[in-house]
């Protein structure tokens, strides 16, 4: 009788590995930290060669996950290996351990080195690695956070934590006219500030899709982009650490001079 895998150890997309039949040995580089390095070269000039720098280039980091499997039958394992390549071929997976199940980083199936070992005398078994790589240097809450104004002005100011890397924020802008939004640093002092020229009914709302540079109305349900309603200004919002003092547990803070906004991001965290 086979074996019931381990759980509780990694998961793949919220899909537990044991859930395929893999039992975590070891895992050895979860956190899997990103490096980086320069191309360098040479420029000729009057002084002689003047060595100059390209932009940083992140190296994949190399997750292995030692594993092992029981199964009953030999086609029960090559099963299992092809329904966990099916399930990480579905796209960019999100990896997240028992080291802090709060948080996520991004990785892809970088393939298998399994064997057996030794003598067979009961039920197959294999042992080996599974093998992810991980280009993306931060990780990520697993849900969004989610704060909200009640109002307009300095009197309804959001505070929003932040983590240890740069985020990106969807802002819901309702209830405004023409609204200035400002984003102010731990200090009080203004960081970014941009005005949208929109009148809205109760009926309507605006989404700031900060992430992907976009206005988005909806207007009595009816949605369309809408570019031209931001007025430049600083931009898009970005939360940004440098603006935050941890130590203190002071944060960056987000009003409207008109409306109200809801707005909805997710911590980066570089390790």
């Amino acid at each position: 009788m086979r074996r019931p895998a381990r759980t509780g150890m990694v998961t793949l997309c919220d899909r537990d590995l044991g859930d395929f039949g893999f039992s975590v040995a070891r895992a050895p580089n979860l956190l899997g930290n990103v490096s980086q390095s320069h191309q360098t070269s040479a420029l000729a000039g009057l002084a002689g060669q003047l060595p100059i720098s390209r932009e940083a280039v992140m190296d994949a980091t190399s997750i292995p996950i030692e594993v092992s499997y029981c199964g009953d039958t030999q086609a029960e394992l090559v099963t299992a290996l092809d329904t966990l390549a099916h399930w990480c071929s579905l796209g960019p997976l999100v990896l997240s351990s028992s080291y802090d199940w709060t948080k996520v980083a991004l990785v892809s199936f970088g393939g298998l080195a399994l064997g057996i070992p030794g003598k067979q005398f009961r039920e197959p078994t294999l042992q080996g690695t599974l093998n992810f790589l991980r280009r993306n240097p931060y990780t990520y809450d697993r849900y969004p956070r989610r704060v909200s104004t009640n109002g307009a002005g300095a009197a309804n100011r959001v505070e929003l934590e932040t983590g240890t890397a740069a985020s990106h924020a969807i802002v819901w802008l309702e209830d405004a006219t023409v609204a200035t939004i400002t984003q102010r640093d731990a200090s009080g002092v203004i960081v970014r500030q941009s005005t949208l020229t929109t009148v809205q009914t109760v009926a309507d709302a605006l989404l700031i899709d900060s992430a992907r540079s976009r206005l988005i109305a909806y207007v009595a349900g009816i949605r369309s982009e809408v570019p031209r309603d931001l007025t430049l200004g600083h931009g898009f919002l970005r939360l940004e650490p440098r603006w935050a003092h941890r130590e203190a547990q002071r944060w960056q803070t987000l009003e409207t001079s008109s409306g109200r906004l809801t707005i909805d991001y997710v911590r980066g965290w570089l390790r």
